[in-house]
């Protein structure tokens, strides 16, 4: 059954990520960030099919360098991501295809280089990581941020709607090629980008369990968010009983169960900003230290 998923996120200095860091990750190659002097290392990962840059002339660390060296901001955001479900209805050919062709609408649409990573595409699971810049691509370098990028106000000072537009429309737009390429491969399945509540179907959603969960399931262990699919599954196939209100209870547990989950990651997010903040802090005290030693220093010279 070919199921959606269409998410978007930033790759950003402000929660510690670096471009160069991603990208080495997502395309299992090694790339050294020259911004840092830091290498990342992960040509030995085993799960990437599939690698090609669009839009852009120069190799891959060449690209992510270049995004790292035109932001001078110590919270810029460097990339943006886009990850997408491939159907695992489609052979490899047709995978790669899709995802090259919504790599190619993103270059052309917002003039971004495309960074594409095609991971376990054999598996139950295959997906696409798409690490886009947030700058024009220029060939061999980079220009100017991309409107896709500015605020609110400055995309209306130019006549242009919400920031929010663009990621409604690439969800839609990944829909109609996912669409259109089951038709060609005259498959019956098809996806939707709308809610089920926008497509008049009265049925709870399910998550997105991620790879993480998917491989705890694979092992045999529990998940919380593989439990939380199932609760859902169960009470979308509840037969109501008169006088027992089976699916609202059921309902209101599985919430109950997410949301601690998601508190819990929100405290352990918390914890960790808690533990670098006090790290920065020991660093800043530490610098001022030997600062106000070389000071005293050359106080004694003279």
């Amino acid at each position: 059954m070919a199921i959606y998923h269409c998410s978007v996120k930033t790759v950003s200095r402000s929660n510690g990520s670096s471009s160069c860091a991603s990208a080495a990750y997502r395309s299992g190659d090694k790339i050294k960030d020259r911004r840092t002097d830091v290498i990342y290392d992960y040509s030995r990962k085993k799960d990437v099919d599939h690698t090609e840059i669009i839009g852009f002339e120069g190799s891959r660390s060449e690209l992510w360098n270049a995004a790292e060296q035109a932001e001078k901001r110590k919270d810029a955001t460097v990339a943006r991501e886009y990850e997408v479900a491939l159907p695992t209805e489609l052979s490899r050919e047709k995978k790669i295809e899709l995802a090259h062709d919504f790599g190619t609408w993103l270059h052309q649409r917002h003039g971004v280089a495309v960074d594409v990573c095609i991971h376990k595409m054999d598996s139950a699971n295959p997906h696409v990581h798409m690490m886009t810049t947030t700058r024009q691509s220029l060939g061999r370098s980079l220009g100017d941020k991309v409107a896709r990028e500015w605020s609110d106000t400055k995309r209306q000072s130019h006549g242009l709607v919400g920031r929010k537009h663009d990621l409604i429309e690439a969800r839609a737009v990944w829909a109609d090629k996912v669409n259109h390429m089951l038709e060609r491969a005259q498959s019956l399945e098809r996806v939707s980008h709308l809610s089920l509540k926008e497509q008049g179907i009265d049925r709870e959603p399910t998550i997105h369990v991620g790879h993480v969960a998917c491989a705890m399931e694979k092992r045999g262990e529990i998940s919380e968010r593989g439990e939380h699919n199932r609760q859902i599954i169960e009470m979308n196939q509840t037969v109501f009983v008169p006088g027992k209100d089976i699916l609202a209870d059921s309902l209101a547990h599985a919430r109950e169960q997410f949301e601690i989950y998601q508190n819990k990651k929100q405290q352990e997010h918390e914890v960790k900003l808690e533990i670098e903040r006090k790290e920065r802090f020991k660093n800043d005290e530490k610098e001022r230290s030997v600062g106000n030693e070389k000071d005293r220093d050359r106080g004694f010279e003279r």
